[in-house]
């Protein structure tokens, strides 16, 4: 943090760290860090606005150019959204990369200073709400209350400022990954935060949304990546001796995304996650048979990720691992807390003992601690708290739990937050 806490050095400060949190994208199976506007495929983008007229939006890019002349208009929120690993974590960090491309110090055509990106993850403000409740009753708004709670004293007064000056780009990201609190999140953006006149992004699946409170919203989603785009992804990334060997696999055996609709179905390599994942894989298995399941693509892909963690992980650590996912879900829950490893360690516990639960638990923590299991991202070391590399990767272990029938579920009920876990088919 500058010694400088004055609104232009710390604007700059913010500006510098946001930059070095999204100029790469980690591909959690190779390890590789890929420059998030060149090795990433331009995710494409289309929409329209609040009163139904097409966008001229077509990719980060574009829709950077679009936010930055959007405060200029009566309605000044946007929300977009795809289904999972569709890309909309992906778009955010190019996005971010364009504004920080547009707003390093200079002033627009028209003489207003750009705009400041503000990121908040849904599942954060969840799980700040469950923790520290009063100071959200007690602020004017949630966005502000979370950034006094986590930003030090200088950055929160600047981005305070930007923020009564309307001069901040709020981004909102995965409110469907909110969990127990999507339906509280959902309804403060729309009432709340919307009629302030920020310029806000907010995305999320389409499964649950509260459609109704987002009606005056403009409305974006992300295009699926074409078979050109696929494949020139693949050369880029594999060499084009490599992508060529893999096009009869992207075109006859690639899994179907089972949540697309009928007669409209796609390979799951449409979606970005998913292609790097195929990516990757195409690297560890040459001359070996490619998935043909997206449950198997899962299976590879975690297996893969485990052997990065540089030393073996136990099988009990790994039963412990998805037992802990299944826990978190099942508590709907992004961030998995030291109560969810517990919860998991006492259940297999009940089959392995105890003593060595305790042990595969301890080895767990001193994984994620050195950040030796890109399985999860650590986010705080005491207490515990750690999620998934992605939320799908979650669902995948959840739904391995309840199909190997090691717990029970008197009164489950398979709400929106079970459904991509659901389709997987695993």
């Amino acid at each position: 943090m500058p010694a400088d806490d004055g609104f232009a050095s710390m604007r700059v400060w913010h500006l510098d760290c946001l930059r070095a949190q999204h100029a790469y994208i980690p591909d959690a199976l190779s390890g590789q860090q890929l420059n998030t506007l060149t090795d990433c495929v331009p995710i494409g983008v289309e929409g329209h606005d609040a009163d139904g007229k097409p966008l001229a939006v077509r990719d980060a890019r574009s829709l950077c150019a679009w936010l930055h002349d959007l405060r200029s208009s009566a309605r000044t929120c946007a929300l977009l959204t795809a289904g999972p690993a569709a890309g909309k974590t992906w778009l955010m960090s190019q996005l971010i990369m364009h504004v920080l491309g547009q707003g390093d110090g200079r002033a627009e055509d028209d003489g207003r200073e750009p705009l400041v990106p503000v990121l908040m993850r849904a599942e954060q403000l969840q799980k700040r709400l469950a923790e520290q409740g009063a100071a959200f009753d007690a602020a004017n708004d949630w966005v502000d209350a979370h950034l006094k709670l986590t930003c030090a004293p200088p950055h929160y007064a600047m981005l305070r400022a930007a923020m009564h000056k309307q001069r901040v780009l709020l981004l909102l990201d995965g409110l469907d990954e909110a969990g127990a609190e999507r339906v509280r999140i959902e309804k403060h953006v729309a009432e709340v935060l919307a009629p302030k006149g920020f310029v806000i992004l907010c995305t999320s699946r389409p499964a649950g949304l509260d459609e109704a409170g987002f009606a005056k919203f403009h409305r974006l989603t992300l295009a699926p990546l074409s078979d050109a785009q696929q494949e020139a992804f693949l050369a880029t990334r594999l060499g084009d001796e490599r992508a060529s060997a893999l096009k009869s696999y992207l075109r006859d055996k690639v899994p179907l995304d089972t949540g697309g609709d009928a007669g409209t179905k796609r390979r799951v390599t449409a979606n970005p996650l998913m292609l790097s994942m195929v990516c990757s894989i195409a690297q560890l298995r040459v001359g070996i048979d490619m998935p043909t399941t997206t449950a198997e693509l899962y299976e590879v892909a975690a297996g893969a990720m485990l052997k990065r963690s540089g030393v073996p992980v136990s099988d009990d650590a790994r039963a412990l691992l998805q037992a802990t996912f299944f826990e978190a879900h099942a508590d709907e829950q992004r961030i998995i807390t030291e109560a969810h490893l517990a919860a998991a360690a006492a259940r297999i516990g009940m089959r392995i003992g105890m003593p060595a639960a305790q042990r595969a638990a301890d080895e767990l923590r001193t994984l994620v601690a050195r950040d030796g299991l890109p399985l999860v991202r650590l986010l705080e070391a005491k207490p515990l708290q750690m999620q998934a590399f992605h939320l799908s990767f979650q669902e995948y272990y959840a739904m391995r739990v309840i199909g190997e029938g090691s717990v029970q579920l008197p009164s489950f009920a398979w709400g929106v937050w079970w459904m991509n876990a659901v389709l997987m088919g695993v």
